[in-house]
């Protein structure tokens, strides 16, 4: 598809050529050289050694993570990045966001008489496509409907396929009709498959780079279109409201101007003039060919000694520690160093004109969280006077605490801890608040609690990341019986029938299960701030799942907003679309 939208410019002539590890040669003679570069299939070719080209290297990048188009490519080995991700703001030099290429319908949608509406997905037989989620949503807005699930038989095994389209087949009930294919078509075949649909909707939860693809016939197709907030679907989400903030009906009322929108921004004659104005500014359209310029065939270099190593190893082999180190610790180590008047030769001195911005919020917003999120959430709550907030695994009062800031404006709420001296802290720091030295866990009882230095960022009811914590500060560990309730428990027998506003857990690992311990049917608090970098993927699931919607994700902590709470509804979806 790619190649079809560059011909499309008469600014230049393109070929295309199709090269492997076995079929790697090509002509020396072009003006410049586009690779459609995948870290799979194109793992042999050795893309530090491509010199050998004298023309520009340009690469398309489909994997590729927000704000960050190197996951899978590295940074140094083309002229120019054309990143297929329209929303991408990347400060890295000749980086390039690029429209999605969609190709355009062949035909009309053909009019149906069926009156019911018909809902359509499609995907691999992945699990975490969703195929279940748009049943289970189908079903909760729709009396009579059709869902239609087709789920091929490639690239996964068959049963796979089929064990997806059974669970599906046993959502059914009367009025609800499922009806699951496993036919492969070709792009203008899924386009037909989609324009006979009343919604085309993805639910997709999966964690991983790049953008969903499967959406590309959706919007060919014109009809109307729901999707998750998952990342995957992020370039939609400028168009068209996730689901739940949008409900099926209104994706069926309101999404089509998106999509069409969507048709023109992301056209073919889009792509190609994208392309153009990349080659503009590396002044490939401006040279002229020299006469005496001869032509030869150059073989493609190939990697030495990786070429037989699994390509997740190769990755895993490029990755270090100071990967993982926030630049800061740096910067403080050579100020340190310098002020000691000692010489590091470990972190040399960077040069004063080529120092980074450093990342910041004034100290007068006066934030308390660790990162800040406090100031997100009082943005959602518009500054709201009054409220209510349960905070498990407090901790200290003042210090990375998610809820002081709502505290001092005048919100009351339940701070659970279980360490005895974080807990002796909340006492005196916060007196009209319900304080609890307890724990959270799956039922009512008591638990091992493993302290670390007696500071509950570090202890756990893990022991592993007890242990991993204490090794990594030089303690031990100290076992402790504690009482446990569950989360339902505190908001039966101490928020007593009050709105439950902001939600904060912070349980060093016990996350998800503290998420779990609660009667979400019951108690839906508005907001939810969980420390999830630990187990992203599970607590993002379950959270999703129960008509949650992330909204904000810093790697550390996540906000998660109840899509059916009106207020917080109306206030997400109050921001303009495209």
């Amino acid at each position: 598809m790619m190649f079809e939208c560059l011909a499309k410019s008469d600014r230049y002539t393109i070929d295309y050529v199709e090269v492997d590890e076995s079929h790697r040669e090509i002509v020396s003679s072009y003006d410049f050289y586009a690779f459609n570069y995948h870290h799979i299939t194109m793992a042999w070719l050795d893309t530090k050694q491509l010199g050998l080209l004298k023309a520009p290297k340009i690469t398309f990048v489909l994997e590729v993570s927000p704000g960050n188009p190197f996951v899978r490519c590295s940074p140094d080995d083309f002229d120019a990045y054309c990143v297929i991700d329209p929303t991408l703001r990347s400060a890295a030099p000749r980086v390039y966001a690029f429209p999605r290429p969609i190709e355009k319908a062949q035909s009309e949608p053909v009019a149906t008489t069926e009156k019911r509406p018909i809902i359509g997905t499609f995907g691999l037989a992945t699990i975490d496509k969703g195929f279940e989620r748009v049943v289970a949503a189908v079903s909760d807005e729709f009396e009579q409907a059709i869902v239609r699930i087709n789920i091929p038989f490639c690239a996964h095994p068959a049963y796979a396929a089929n064990e997806l389209g059974a669970r599906c087949l046993s959502m059914m009930r009367e009025g609800l009709e499922v009806v699951v294919t496993h036919d492969y078509f070709d792009k203008q075949e899924l386009v037909a498959w989609c324009q006979q649909n009343t919604l085309n909707c993805f639910l997709y939860h999966r964690n991983m780079p790049g953008l969903a693809a499967t959406t590309d016939q959706a919007v060919s197709s014109g009809r109307p279109l729901a999707v998750s907030s998952n990342d995957t679907f992020r370039h939609l989400l400028s168009y068209i409201r996730p689901y739940p903030l949008w409900s099926l009906r209104e994706s069926i009322a309101y999404s089509r101007e998106g999509v069409s929108r969507m048709q023109q921004d992301w056209s073919q004659e889009k792509f190609a003039q994208h392309f153009e104005r990349v080659l503009d500014e590396l002044l490939i359209l401006k040279r002229t060919r020299s006469q005496s310029e001869s032509s030869r065939l150059v073989r493609l270099p190939v990697k030495a000694e990786q070429i037989a190593q699994p390509t997740k190893r190769r990755w895993m082999d490029k990755i270090s520690i100071r990967d993982f180190v926030p630049p800061i610790i740096g910067r403080v180590k050579r100020r340190l160093v310098r002020e000691s008047g000692k010489i590091s030769e470990i972190i040399p001195e960077a040069p004063a004109a080529k120092a980074p911005l450093i990342p910041f919020v004034h100290s007068a917003f006066g934030s308390y969280s660790q990162h800040n999120e406090d100031l997100l959430i009082d943005l959602i709550f518009e500054s709201k006077r009054d409220g209510f907030y349960v905070d498990v695994g407090a901790n200290d009062p003042v210090f990375n605490s998610n809820t002081r800031r709502f505290y001092l404006r005048g919100w009351r709420g339940v701070n659970v801890e279980p360490g005895p001296l974080p807990f002796q802290r909340l006492v005196r720091e916060r007196p009209k608040d319900i304080n609890l030295n307890v724990a959270i866990g799956p039922k009512r009882g008591v638990m091992t609690f493993y302290h670390v230095a007696d500071d509950s960022t570090l202890s756990s009811f893990d022991k592993v990341v007890a242990d991993r914590m204490a090794a990594a500060v030089r303690s031990t560990v100290r076992p402790e019986l504690v009482e446990v309730l569950t989360l339902s428990d505190i908001f039966e027998e101490q928020a007593q029938g009050r709105k439950v506003d902001f939600l904060s857990v912070d349980a060093e690992g016990y996350d998800l299960e503290v998420l779990k311990s609660n009667d979400w049917k019951r108690h839906r608090p508005a907001v939810v701030l969980v420390e999830m970098h630990n187990d992203h993927k599970r607590i993002a699931d379950f959270l999703s799942s129960l008509n949650y919607v992330l909204v904000f994700n810093n790697t550390v902590n996540g906000v998660f907003i109840n899509a059916t709470d009106a207020a917080i509804r109306r206030w997400f979806t109050a921001y303009p679309l495209r």
